[in-house]
């Protein structure tokens, strides 16, 4: 069992103290190029940030923590040996920092990305910082002298993105033409009077219909729920894509399928059933399905890591046979695997894809779910960087990407929300849902704009990702889980382009301005 020790600055405020406990040892392994996180144990002890794992080789520490105004994100160290002596951790994490936006710098600049002098000079400076906090004799101000390391890191690696992206846009805009890069919203329900704005902002259309509202009891089913949107959508004659047919999540299934937790080959038959009744249904109007997501993660139907694989396949399969001429999709939840480090059970998502498409089906688009906001779905809060090499990671699959993008709207944070749910414990996961993992998000709706247009720019401008979508079209309330009797979520929501009076969020306006500038 390996072990790594980190000394902690002194006079930590509570919050962060909380926020290390969901610190995590992570390693590289034949798929990766990012570190993957691993099972860890996270305890604060004597001054130290103590991480036991079951390796014994090197690795790294992703640690969540507050940078600057902006909040909190996910921080790697460089690769530490275990079974050595302590490390300083926001010393081991400036290195760590420094390190990639220098690589980043290199490779970008040797193909051609152009950047000002004044960001050159800022990060020759942070060197010459990063140099002096090493030789610093006294551990107080060596800590001092990482922390401002870490602040111009940030500020330096999301001028680093923002340029790139907005230089690669331009030059396959100059090159191409304007992209055939699908930008869509998710929608449930008609647009009616906001059908416009929709068409000024997007250039596609993804219809994202529950299993729960369609068969609400078992073989009663409302066909209304697809019906009703699919003729709008129809009518605006947008590139369609619909799903995901088969969530596994519980604001998602319906509540009389728990009645057969863990018995999968019933589960199987039932889910299997759901997805040729309706591929049968609309074979002659939706060609684009996503058919499964969450699957790579622990579920609330009790199934094991190796059922829940033999499930996807058999979904997918099941699709195929229904239609074979029918595009079809898997998106996976929480890319880079953060539930890994606390999870009794969940497969890599990369371990997950790379199993699937050894199976030989391959699916036309894989897509990603980013999405920063309440657990157990969310992710770890990331910055542009992060987010960039993700998709260069997945993209050595050779599949088509697609990004769904969420976070956090208005109403209590996912903190409040989360502090004061409990799920009976017939529906746990095999670890609790804790509530400190969703750090903190900008309330500000400028602010907001500002951070999912830089999401939603990255993505348009790699030439591997097909499809841009933002998770709601309007601000939506967070999953109330009243499968389990449970309302304590009712007032949280998540970011839609338009709010819960159908008026534009800033987030719409900048996206109409990169549909009209970059997109068919």
């Amino acid at each position: 069992m390996g072990e790594l020790s980190l000394l902690l600055p002194e006079l930590l405020p509570p919050q962060i103290q909380r926020h290390l406990s969901h610190a995590a040892f992570a390693v590289a392994d034949d798929l990766s190029l990012i570190p993957i996180p691993q099972p860890s144990r996270a305890t604060l002890h004597d001054g130290r940030l103590i991480l036991q794992h079951d390796f014994d080789e090197s690795g790294h520490v992703l640690v969540p923590w507050k940078v600057n105004e902006k909040g909190c994100r996910v921080l790697e160290s460089a690769s530490l040996c275990s079974h050595f002596h302590p490390y300083r951790l926001l010393l081991e994490l400036a290195r760590g920092e420094l390190h990639q936006l220098r690589q980043y710098v290199q490779d970008w600049t040797t193909i051609g990305l152009e950047l000002p002098e004044s960001f050159h000079h800022g990060l020759q400076e942070t060197t010459r910082l990063f140099i002096t906090a090493l030789s610093a004799e006294e551990h107080h101000q060596q800590d001092q002298l990482s922390v401002r390391v870490l602040e111009r890191c940030s500020h330096l690696s999301d001028e680093l993105v923002r340029e790139f992206s907005q230089q690669l846009l331009e030059t396959r805009l100059q090159q191409q033409g304007r992209l055939q890069t699908r930008l869509a919203a998710q929608t449930k329900e008609p647009w009616g009077p906001t059908q416009s704005s929709y068409l000024q902002s997007c250039n596609a259309t993804h219809l994202a219909v529950r299993w729960r509202q369609v068969e609400p009891a078992e073989g009663r089913w409302h066909w209304e729920a697809w019906d009703s949107v699919l003729e709008e959508a129809l009518q605006i004659a947008l590139p369609m894509t619909a799903g995901p047919l088969i969530d596994l999540s519980l604001e998602a299934l319906p509540e009389w399928l728990l009645v057969h937790r863990g018995d999968w080959s019933t589960l199987a038959a039932l889910m299997c059933d759901y997805v040729e009744s309706v591929i049968q249904r609309y074979r002659h109007t939706i060609r684009r399905w996503t058919i499964i997501s969450g699957f790579n993660l622990a579920d609330p139907l009790g199934l094991e890591d190796d059922q829940r694989l033999r499930l996807a396949h058999r979904l997918l399969l099941a699709a195929t046979q229904a239609d074979p001429e029918l595009e079809i999709g898997i998106r996976i939840a929480q890319p880079w695997g953060d539930y890994l480090s606390t999870q009794g059970s969940g497969l890599s998502p990369l371990v997950f894809v790379d199993d699937l498409l050894r199976s030989g089906l391959i699916p036309a688009t894989l897509d990603l779910e980013i999405r920063f906001g309440p657990l157990p779905r969310a992710s770890w809060p990331r910055d542009l960087l992060d987010l960039v090499r993700l998709l260069e990671l997945y993209a050595i699959f050779g599949i088509p990407l697609s990004v769904t993008l969420a976070m956090p709207g208005h109403g209590p944070s996912a903190l409040e929300t989360l502090a004061s749910s409990h799920l009976p414990s017939c529906l746990q996961l095999d670890s609790p849902e804790d509530p400190n993992q969703q750090l903190d998000s900008p309330e500000d709706p400028n602010q907001q704009a500002d951070w999912g247009v830089a999401l939603t720019s990255v993505a348009l401008a790699l030439p591997s990702v097909q499809a841009v979508t933002w998770e709601t079209w309007k601000e939506s309330a967070l999953p109330s889980f009243s499968s389990c009797g449970n309302e304590s979520s009712a007032g949280s929501s998540f970011l839609g382009l338009l709010d819960g009076q159908n008026l534009p969020h800033p987030l719409w306006q900048q996206w109409c301005q990169l549909r009209n500038r970059y997109l068919q």
